[in-house]
């Protein structure tokens, strides 16, 4: 439960309709999820050197506060708790993107839209308060369920893989040392924000 916690955590749901705009720049696009992924592993090494050396509960906060004082821990837990908020927001549309894909009324319909939203995060909200063996119950659940397709889609699309189907390699056209950077914009981990933005829902799928 405690892993699937930290997945559930770290994957943000700009992640699932990244490849659709990733796809308009062509196979280059790979070279952005490279750089990309090398940047947050290097800032998960920071974390777990920063874990060994400060061995207290409070993760960022803990750290800054030992650092720099009282006043830059402070900033640094208010900070993270306003992107904690604004991450609700960024989940609240992703989840009625998705949705719009299965009852199209979502798409056009925006009072509707916008109470399917909210009851979406304060579902998960009162699963939470109901209790933590229930809250990792469901978890575990949605983070099979999360994992699942993306990683049947990048093992059984290897079987399928063509090499008359890649197009060019730099499909947007201009300089190649250039093409990747707006790609890495839209993965997760180039985005502001701890969710990332979330596509509309044609890019949902």
């Amino acid at each position: 439960m405690a892993s699937a916690l930290v997945v559930g955590n770290m994957t943000g749901s700009g992640v699932f309709p990244l490849p659709s705009p990733l796809a308009e720049h062509g196979p280059i696009s790979l070279i952005a999820w490279g750089f990309t992924a090398t940047g947050a592993m290097l800032l998960a090494l920071v974390f777990a050197r920063l874990a060994r050396a400060c061995q207290r509960t409070g993760g960022p906060y803990a750290y800054a506060r030992r650092t720099f004082g009282d006043f830059v821990g402070f900033q640094t837990a208010w900070g993270y708790r306003i992107a904690v908020w604004a991450g609700n927001a960024a989940i609240a549309v992703a989840s009625v993107g998705y949705l719009a894909r299965f009852r199209h009324a979502l798409a056009t319909d925006r009072i509707l839209a916008a109470g399917v939203g909210p009851a979406a995060v304060w579902s998960l909200t009162a699963v939470n308060a109901y209790g933590v063996r229930q809250a990792g119950a469901v978890q575990v659940v949605t983070t099979v369920v999360r994992l699942a397709p993306p990683l049947l889609v990048a093992v059984g699309g290897l079987f399928f893989v063509k090499s008359g189907n890649s197009g060019e390699f730099n499909a947007g056209g201009g300089s190649a040392r250039r093409t990747p950077v707006p790609a890495a914009g839209d993965h997760p981990a180039g985005r502001p924000g701890p969710a990332g933005e979330p596509g509309p829902p044609a890019q949902a799928a």
